[in-house]
């Protein structure tokens, strides 16, 4: 898939995209609230959205000066 964005130079931007014909059952764990609190833990973001019908998008955005 290509890039569907420019992160600025002092970050590292991840876009993860999946179509698939319906939802995982539900697990245990943190899944992503846990995501979201990692990313949080060093100043960056965790989005979760649905582009098209079907596709679960997964975008994180990191300060590179943590990394």
């Amino acid at each position: 898939m290509p890039p569907s964005g420019c992160a600025p130079p002092h970050a590292l931007a991840l876009t993860v995209s999946n179509r698939c014909a319906g939802a995982a059952p539900p697990v245990a764990g943190h899944g992503i609230a846990g995501m979201r609190e990692r990313a949080a833990a060093f100043g960056g973001t965790v989005e979760i959205r649905t582009d098209r019908p079907g596709e679960f998008v997964v975008a994180a955005r990191l300060p590179l000066e943590v990394l």
